[in-house]
């Protein structure tokens, strides 16, 4: 009993966050319309090398918070621990910077690890 109403209180949390921040990023993406015109004229070596530098650089977080978990005595895959990472890096969009600290350790918490160990990570 005291699952499902963790669950449901999850659920009637969770949405009206998300979709408080897609209002947020549609807002700004409207607000910054004149300038997205641009797009026509893409220089694509430079998106290439963006795109590149942006997988460069979350893999490598991943990779370090992998071995920081790892260093705790938590055996959890990278595939995992990147998965983890990446869905409470997405919740950072939600206005407040709290809500992907929070996620992060509630996802890790999920699969048996310390609540301690994620902060003191």
């Amino acid at each position: 009993m005291n699952r499902k109403i963790l669950s449901t209180l999850k659920f009637l949390i969770g949405w009206p966050l998300s979709l408080i921040s897609l209002v947020f990023v549609g807002k700004l993406i409207y607000s910054n319309s004149a300038s997205l015109t641009s797009l026509r004229h893409v220089n694509l070596i430079l998106l290439a090398l963006s795109v590149i530098a942006f997988l460069a650089y979350f893999t490598l977080r991943s990779i370090l918070w992998h071995e920081i978990i790892r260093k705790k005595g938590n055996k959890l895959t990278y595939k995992k621990t990147a998965y983890f990472w990446e869905i409470s890096e997405i919740k950072r969009y939600t206005p407040g910077n709290i809500w992907s600290f929070l996620s992060r350790t509630n996802l890790f918490a999920n699969d048996k690890i310390a609540a301690k160990d994620v902060v003191y990570s």
